[in-house]
């Protein structure tokens, strides 16, 4: 019965996440970078996301896996800088060492 309950509380932070930034369920597979049927396979089925999975759901709701499971909730980072994250996380390895070093130089 504890994996019921462990799989209602993910499937809860999910939704809750989701509604808070008002997206479907399309946007959120978009965001993650993950197949539409997976996220619905996880209601439907009520089946445990892998990690692999619960990582890229994360990096989609800009939080660490310690914060999506943590009971309070995540602090929020102004859009501003959830728009650097964004744009960050789609540089090559090169342009962000680029952008470190201009940061570092400021």
């Amino acid at each position: 019965m504890r994996h019921k309950n462990e799989m209602t509380e993910i499937l809860n932070r999910l939704l809750s996440l989701r509604v808070e930034k008002q997206w479907s369920e399309y946007r959120l597979a978009q965001e993650a970078g993950i197949s539409q049927s997976t996220i619905s396979s996880l209601y439907r089925n009520q089946n445990f996301p892998s990690l692999p999975t619960l990582i890229s759901l994360c990096d989609a709701f800009d939080c660490t896996l310690g914060q999506f499971f943590s009971e309070q909730e995540h602090s929020h980072f102004p859009d501003d800088e959830l728009t650097f994250l964004h744009k960050y996380r789609a540089l090559t390895t090169e342009q962000k060492q680029a952008i470190l070093l201009l940061m570092d130089s400021i």
